[in-house]
């Protein structure tokens, strides 16, 4: 820890703002942010963003709900003072599907352990062609909790390392997807196939999937169930489903420098949302506090179990991201922005989003957590 903060404090000048207006009830004793953690946040973000040539801003909470707020635009090499334009936060979205699929699971719409075919039947989607590994059909076997972990050994839609493929091809915000379309593609991508429980492979159809069991057993649809029982709870007032709206302005995304007009139904519950940090923000600490659960054992549950390893001292779990056993949250990538949110133990939490999707949110999430994890 010693050797990264001596890293960190060499990158360049800090350019932090913060703001203290907003703040939360504190259930622990506050946990302060030294100047020393602020500039080396601050560095660390600039460095990146100059390097990369991209937009990075980063908001930090502590256990109070003081927030910071860090930011560089590489392109013009200049400091980010504004902090409240939009962020397409990808994958961060199955934070809010899997929360959602957990609050069903309390009112005891289905468990865990239920089995996806016994639970959805999908007339559009040939389930025997969806889960075909040496010639059989698994599809039957598999369960809730596969899907929330990546275990189900459903393929994904698009095929692995094909970004480049993907951008070029589908750079058109016109076109339009339905979930049941998407899952058509998957059954192209067999070679990602395995048997139910044998293994790990990050799957966006799974939680295609789990939107669909959102909107069967709550009557609603999956926009309308998240902002009744998500949204509103939590106050969240600058999050927007792209498949339905944009905001008024929507800020661009880039690929390798590029922007990008990707579809905004190319991704749906496992991906759609558009927010800005402080919505990320207070999303992040709201979930990871139990505000969404009537139950405190859910929340033991989703943070304790169902984790297995994604490499790098990363691990995943049941709609869940846990780096180093330091933080809990989700990363994001869309065909134009990637970003992270994360809380800590300590309380503190942190929200990050860089406006291209080639450069990754992963090491700045593993920095983040080591280092808000030693604040004092």
């Amino acid at each position: 820890m010693k050797k990264l903060f001596a890293i960190l404090m060499v990158i360049g000048l800090v350019q932090c703002k913060t703001q203290n207006s907003q703040t939360e009830t504190a259930t622990t004793p506050p946990i302060s942010f030294d100047d020393s953690t602020l500039t080396s946040i601050g560095d660390y973000v600039k460095g990146i963003a100059t390097k990369s040539h991209c937009r990075m801003t980063v908001a930090v909470a502590d256990s109070a709900g003081a927030r910071h707020y860090v930011g560089y635009d590489g392109r013009a090499d200049t400091a980010i003072t504004d902090f409240g334009g939009t962020i397409d936060i990808g994958s961060c979205t199955k934070l809010f599907t899997a929360a959602a699929i957990w609050q069903l699971m309390e009112k005891g719409k289905f468990r865990k352990e239920d089995k996806l075919t016994q639970l959805l039947q999908l007339s559009a989607v040939d389930y025997n062609k969806l889960l075909v590994v040496d010639g059989k059909n698994y599809i039957d076997s598999v369960t809730v909790q596969q899907m929330l972990n990546h275990t189900s050994g459903i393929p994904d839609y698009f095929p692995a390392e094909s970004d480049d493929k993907v951008f070029a091809e589908y750079n058109d915000s016109t076109v339009r997807f339905s979930p049941e379309q998407l899952l058509g593609m998957s059954q192209k991508n067999m070679q990602q196939a395995f048997i139910p429980g044998s293994s790990f492979h990050y799957s966006n159809a799974n939680y295609l999937l789990l939107g669909m069991l959102i909107e069967k057993y709550s009557g609603q649809s999956y926009h309308d169930y998240l902002r009744e029982h998500i949204l509103q709870p939590l106050k969240l007032e600058h999050t927007w489903f792209a498949s339905v709206s944009w905001p008024a302005y929507r800020a661009p995304g880039h690929y390798n420098g590029k922007e990008t007009v990707m579809p905004a139904t190319m991704a749906g519950a496992a991906g759609e949302i558009i927010c800005t940090l402080d919505d990320m923000q207070t999303f992040v600490r709201g979930w990871y506090s139990g505000k969404l659960f009537a139950q405190p054992g859910t929340l033991t549950d989703y943070h304790q179990n169902g984790f297995g390893p994604m490499g790098s001292g990363v691990d995943y779990g049941l709609g869940v991201v846990r780096i180093y056993n330091l933080s809990y949250g989700h990363a994001g990538q869309t065909f134009g922005f990637q970003s992270y949110m994360g809380a800590l133990p300590n309380g503190n939490s942190f929200v990050l989003g860089i406006d291209d999707a080639a450069v990754s949110a992963w090491t700045p999430a593993m920095v983040m957590s080591s280092m808000l994890t030693g604040t004092k």
